[in-house]
């Protein structure tokens, strides 16, 4: 059962647009990326991971990784074994708790989110080219401050160093 919450009608407008825009986007990109998914023989949370820890500047632990992807830790270490056995994740046992395994993504494992990231960026830049000029400088002008903002301009810099 959804959660009844109570949204400004202002926020709830855009909201909803946005909420829109980003489901035609999914829809339009959906072939490609589910094309990618399958010549990448990997599941949605194979992929996940591998986006998980292609965000992180160094390791994960096991326990860290469920909890990024809300999923059970035996969940998580099923997925690092598999991610392991083709060379996607490096694991090591914690210097301080043998118990814990360390994840770190491999240079493979870095062409994994690069790839599926490349798959939605072109269903993007399609979008855009039909766009008529003024579209595009209005959606420039609108959506310009909003990736300068440091939590999304964060991500940005992280994908761009990979």
């Amino acid at each position: 059962m959804q959660a009844i919450i109570s949204i400004p009608a202002e926020t709830h407008a855009l909201a909803s647009d946005l909420t829109t825009l980003s489901g035609f986007m999914l829809k339009r990109s959906g072939s490609d990326f589910y094309r990618t998914m399958a010549d990448l023989d990997l599941s949605f949370t194979q992929v996940a991971a591998l986006g998980a820890l292609d965000l992180e500047d160094g390791e994960l632990s096991v326990k860290e990784l469920a909890a990024a992807l809300s999923v059970s830790l035996a969940t998580a270490s099923r997925v690092v074994e598999a991610l392991h056995g083709r060379g996607l994740v490096e694991r090591r046992e914690d210097e301080r708790d043998r118990r814990m395994k360390q994840v770190r993504i491999t240079a493979a494992g870095r062409a994994i989110p690069a790839r599926v990231h490349g798959a939605r960026l072109a269903a993007v830049a399609a979008f855009v080219e039909t766009l008529t000029p003024v579209q595009r400088r209005r959606l420039a002008a609108a959506i310009t401050p909003l990736v300068a903002r440091p939590d999304v301009a964060a991500c940005r810099a992280k994908r761009a160093g990979r």
